[in-house]
């Protein structure tokens, strides 16, 4: 399983990307046999209120399968990273059949 982490609109410090990483791997650890590549991208959005968030989007590389892109929105990196892991966790239950 491969990962590709880009951070827009901020630092990627090897702290981040370290904490990103095994939140991955604690999230998608069960499905590791069926997951060739990892693509994260986070970025800000801004709202008309001046309200800063975050959208992650990762996109799921399956061998055999169409490949999945979920999209999540949070308060700040990780708030968006872990809602876009838990949709995506989800949607692999579902294909693969498999209990959480």
């Amino acid at each position: 399983m491969k990962l590709i982490l880009t951070l827009q609109d901020k630092l990627q410090n090897a702290a981040t990307k370290m904490q990103i990483s095994r939140l991955v791997n604690s999230k998608l650890s069960k499905y590791s046999k069926n997951i060739r590549k990892i693509t994260i991208n986070v970025k800000d959005i801004h709202h008309d209120q001046a309200i800063s968030m975050k959208q992650c989007s990762i996109e799921l590389l399956l061998p055999g399968l169409p490949s999945m892109q979920i999209k999540a929105k949070g308060k700040d990196l990780l708030q968006a990273t872990k809602r876009a892991l838990q949709y995506s966790q989800q949607q692999l239950a579902h294909k693969y059949q498999l209990g959480h």
